[in-house]
């Protein structure tokens, strides 16, 4: 609750949207958790290279192939062939307080 209190007190000083203010903060995150994960890799190759030396170049190998984010594609297949026969179409009821009660229950 505090850090809430704190956060809106804080957007409302700085001026910005609270988007921005909240885009800048993940984005400090961010930056601070990138900047943690290179010191991490820096510290496991200076051990790797005085202990297994051999594994170096096998790790390096294997970063080079690694895909990921939006390089990463799916593979896209034809549609389905649609089933020949389908039965009516049957209309639902839908309504707030049934969804409300189905919500209840769970």
């Amino acid at each position: 609750m505090i850090r809430l209190l704190l956060f809106l007190f804080l957007a409302a000083q700085s001026g910005n949207p609270a988007y921005l203010t909240r885009g800048d903060a993940i984005q400090a995150r961010h930056s601070r958790y990138v900047e943690l994960l290179q010191e991490f890799r820096a510290s496991l190759l200076t051990r790797i290279r005085m202990e297994a030396p051999q594994l170096e170049q096998r790790l390096d190998e294997s970063a080079a192939v690694t895909t990921y984010g939006y390089q990463v594609v799916p593979k896209l297949l034809p549609d389905p062939p649609r089933p020949e026969t389908s039965g009516p179409i049957t209309p639902g009821r839908y309504s707030w307080p049934r969804t409300e009660g189905l919500y209840g229950t769970e």
